[in-house]
């Protein structure tokens, strides 16, 4: 939901993303000056980068998952090494 009446919105139309049919970009009030071309330019530079779904909940719980599992690899590495020098 946009609150605010005064503020600017520059919308992007996203037509050959998978995923994202537009994107709408709120301009800082400082920036409001900024003429419009450079404004769409530089929205169209950052949502070219947007191709990608975001994570979902099941995705990030993995990542999470997977991250504690090597760091428990990685330690269980470093003190068998520990061990074996100090033997």
């Amino acid at each position: 939901m946009l609150k605010g009446v005064n503020r600017q919105v520059l919308e992007v139309n996203m037509p050959e993303s998978k995923y994202f049919e537009r994107i709408l970009y709120i301009v800082k009030p400082e920036f409001s000056t900024v003429p419009a071309v450079k404004l769409l330019k530089e929205a169209k530079q950052h949502g070219a980068h947007t191709d990608m779904p975001p994570h979902t909940r099941a995705a990030q719980v993995y990542l999470h998952r997977m991250y504690a599992i090597m760091c428990v690899l990685a330690l269980s590495c470093i003190a068998l090494t520990v061990a074996l020098v100090l033997k």
